[in-house]
């Protein structure tokens, strides 16, 4: 066994070491769980990296790879959920999205085929493994804490018990932001496991279908045109809008009108479903317009942008210079991140039909998402 494939596979076993250290109180254990969980983070990326590196690439890699990522991620969801450090339906949709994705790998597999994790499920994973991170927020930050033997140390047997007993302020801070980001984490696992689903139907189901059956949902083909197209551009709203960053106003009175009232788990549910019908209309207007994600289709950006402010509505009340501030930092960092599409966005833009159109915008308000709370965080440290 090679040396890429051996951190691949000890990826598993360490799941069952830090979960166990998770549920043990002594001085330190809490702190080596978290070492171990960097550890893991970051093997992660080194396994890749090497095979790539000695040309060791393998299908037994690819396969691995992804089936220790879940295996990782799964247990310690279900243990943080036992220590009420994420929310139970976040956890349900993650774990429902993990199995399916590992069932059409294991029906692909049988057939001689290895789907091996793409761009976005790396995303997806990167951006769990750092949500898992923040939900240690109660014990990171409990340092300093002194237990009853008084020694300082980090542990969720010290102050008061799991989930978000010692770390006080900052650390209920921290287990919040940890909560965003795996909501976050969630509507993209959700976003980017569908067209890896859609796209081997054919293999798992034995379907046949047409060229364009697998690059998105095929509900809008024998739509009219002016009606594919119009809702596309939102042509009855936003029809003389001019230049893109000039619809600020539009964008933010839909959030506010839509949104803002929302909490986590109803922007999420709402997000997707919008997601979804985004990625049908805006999938078919590139399509008849013959251009490859077009300016002039801006539905996919009024459907993502109310994920910027995932969390926000219990840290600035609605109204106020406050308020409108947030709005508009969150507006200019999505506008930054969907045009200059840094970090993985860009590549998530390659995806096939409406689900490229969508999908790098979707990431593009995470990552806004992301921003403001870890600037939040870092002006409350400082």
């Amino acid at each position: 066994m090679n040396l890429p494939n051996a951190i691949t596979l000890s990826r598993i076993p360490l799941m069952f070491v830090i979960v166990s250290l998770m549920y043990l109180t002594w001085p330190g254990a809490a702190t080596i769980a978290f070492v171990l969980f960097l550890g893991a983070a970051i093997g992660d990326w080194l396994d890749g990296f090497l095979a790539r590196r000695q040309g060791l690439v393998s299908n037994f890699g690819k396969l691995m790879d992804a089936m220790a990522d879940k295996v990782m991620v799964m247990g310690l969801v279900i243990a943080l959920v036992d220590k009420h450090a994420i929310p139970v339906p976040l956890a349900l949709v993650t774990l429902c999205r993990e199995f399916m994705v590992t069932g059409m790998r294991m029906v692909a597999a049988s057939k001689g085929v290895v789907v091996a994790a793409d761009s976005g499920g790396k995303s997806k994973t990167v951006t769990q493994l750092i949500a898992l991170g923040f939900s240690w927020g109660p014990m990171v930050s409990a340092t300093a804490a002194t237990c009853s033997i008084g020694t300082p140390h980090i542990s969720w047997g010290c102050g008061g018990g799991g989930g978000g007993g010692g770390g006080g302020a900052i650390g209920d801070l921290v287990e919040y932001i940890g909560v965003i980001v795996f909501g976050a984490g969630t509507a993209l696992s959700g976003l980017v496991g569908l067209p890896l689903l859609s796209h081997n139907a054919r293999l798992v189901f034995g379907e046949t279908a047409s060229p364009n059956e697998d690059e998105q949902p095929s509900w809008t083909r024998d739509m009219p045109t002016p009606l594919v197209v119009g809702i596309a551009t939102l042509a009855l709203w936003a029809q003389d809008e001019g230049p893109r960053h000039l619809g600020f106003a539009r964008r933010t009175l839909y959030f506010v009108l839509c949104f803002s009232y929302m909490g986590i788990l109803g922007n999420l549910i709402a997000s997707a479903i919008g997601a979804y019908v985004a990625i049908g209309f805006c999938g078919e207007a590139e399509q008849r317009l013959g251009k490859s994600d077009p300016g002039e289709i801006i539905l996919d950006e009024f459907v993502a942008m109310p994920l910027c402010f995932l969390g926000w509505q219990w840290i600035v009340p609605a109204g106020g210079l406050a308020y409108l501030g947030l709005l508009a930092a969150g507006f200019a960092l999505f506008r930054a991140y969907d045009i200059g599409k840094p970090l993985m966005i860009n590549s998530m833009q390659k995806l096939p039909g409406g689900w490229g159109v969508v999908i790098d915008d979707t990431a593009a308000a995470l990552a806004t998402c992301a921003t403001l709370h870890a600037a939040h965080l870092m002006w409350v440290l400082l």
